[in-house]
This record gives C-alpha cells, sequence and structure tokens, in this order.
C-alpha cells in the first residue's frame, strides 16, 4: 500500500509540473498575439495504472493504462468547436490529419488516422479500435471493451457505461456471450490481418502458457515494481 502511495505522490508531483509548464507556454502564446491562431492538442501515450488492479506501469488495455486526455482547442477557423465534445474513439494516430486539416496541407495518402476536426463536427467517426502492445491485444467497439493474452490466452470483457472502473468481467459473469464471439472474431480477424503467429484461420490461439507470479517477479523493474515488497501483488 505504502509502495502505491509514493507511486501517486510522485505521479501526481509531474502532473502539476506539467501544468505549471503549460501555462508558461499559454501565457507567452498571448503576449505574443498568437494563442488565437494556434491550434492546441493536450493527450499523452499511455496512462499510468499507479495500482489499479494491482498492476503499474502501462502496456495493459485496461483504463487506466489506455484512456488518456484527448483535448483539442482550435485555433479561431474552428472556435465555434470550443466547449463543445465527442464521443468518437480518438486515438494517436488522429493527430496527423488534424494538424494538416489545421495547417491547410493534404492528408498522407497511407494515414490510419482520421481528422479530429472532422469528428467534431461530425463528419467522420470511429466506432471501433484495435490495440497491441506486447502479448495482449484488444478491440474497443463502443461501450464493450474486449482484450485477450497471447499468453496462456486470458481474455477480459467490460461493459464500460455501465461499468467504468472495469470491476465486473462478463465473461466469468455469463453475460454478453454474443458480444464475446462477436468481439473475439473481429480481434482475430483484425490481427490475422496484420501477420500475427497468434491469429490463424479466423481464430486466436495462445503462443505459450501464461508466466507464474514468479517469472512475472523475476523480470519486474526497479521502483514501483521492486522485489522489496514481497507481500504486495503490484507488478504487472
Amino acid at each position: 500500500v505504502e509502495s502505491i502511495r509514493e507511486s501517486r505522490r510522485a505521479y501526481y508531483a509531474l502532473i502539476t509540473q506539467i501544468d505549471y509548464q503549460l501555462g508558461l507556454l499559454l501565457s507567452r502564446l498571448r503576449e505574443l498575439g498568437e494563442l488565437e491562431r494556434t491550434t492546441i492538442v493536450f493527450t499523452s501515450d499511455h496512462g499510468d495504472m499507479l495500482g489499479d488492479h494491482h498492476m503499474g506501469a502501462k502496456a495493459v488495455f485496461l483504463e487506466g493504462s489506455a484512456h488518456v486526455p484527448f483535448i483539442l482547442r482550435p485555433s479561431d477557423d474552428y472556435a465555434s468547436l470550443r466547449g463543445t465534445t465527442c464521443d468518437s474513439i480518438a486515438c494517436m494516430a488522429d493527430l496527423l490529419p488534424t494538424f494538416c486539416e489545421a495547417a491547410g496541407a493534404e492528408v498522407p495518402e497511407r494515414c490510419d488516422g482520421i481528422d479530429l476536426f472532422a469528428q467534431a463536427t461530425g463528419r467522420a467517426r470511429r466506432d471501433r479500435l484495435f490495440h497491441l502492445c506486447g502479448p495482449t491485444c484488444g478491440v474497443l467497439d463502443g461501450k464493450l471493451k474486449y482484450t485477450w493474452s497471447s499468453l496462456g490466452g486470458d481474455e477480459l470483457l467490460f461493459d464500460l457505461e455501465a461499468d467504468p472502473e472495469e470491476k465486473h468481467e462478463l465473461i466469468r459473469g455469463g453475460r454478453h456471450g454474443e458480444a464475446h464471439q462477436r468481439l473475439r472474431q473481429a480481434l482475430a480477424a483484425e490481427m490475422e490481418g496484420e501477420g500475427h503467429e497468434f491469429a490463424k484461420g479466423g481464430s486466436l490461439k495462445p503462443v505459450s502458457a501464461a508466466p507464474t507470479r514468479a517469472e512475472v517477479r523475476r523480470r519486474a523493474w526497479p521502483g514501483f515494481h521492486s522485489a522489496d515488497h514481497e507481500s504486495s501483488d503490484v507488478l504487472h
């Protein structure tokens, strides 16, 4: 518990420092008369579990790791969008087409992203997003999230609308059977299309057994994952 508390304290200190530095940056833009002509996107590449679900760091498809801020503060060209919200699923790939739109430049032909301005104005929308990081992959479909591991084949399904903190896993609860099969098949097709060895013939197959607690602990990072906390369960 103390290890988690220390990690959260340090994390919030870092966030406070970022907030302070952003204030300096925005103030300077205002002094130069450039603030209203500047499009600003505030986001992050990943979150940190910070002890949620007894885990730390990133990599997993759970909300603490995968759900990050995505705030677009447009220039005067899209001033009407300020103060609005959009529930289209966004990701890092959307930055390139968004910046191209803001700069009046053409979007490269091979671009996986969707312009955030188009999403915010209802001209485009993403309702499904696939994920792959290390041995875990998953799909977010509306408010349903399915994740699967190629190490052991463990899987999870959550309804984020009813359960935003992901406390009630649905597969083991015997619910959402149709959604489980639909999302598993969609994930298998996507991963097979990308050429991953664990997805063949329209199905997902583990490449090895899940690691034991001892194996995970031997490969753990120092600090929050230190073996000094043998009695805790905070290793990812």
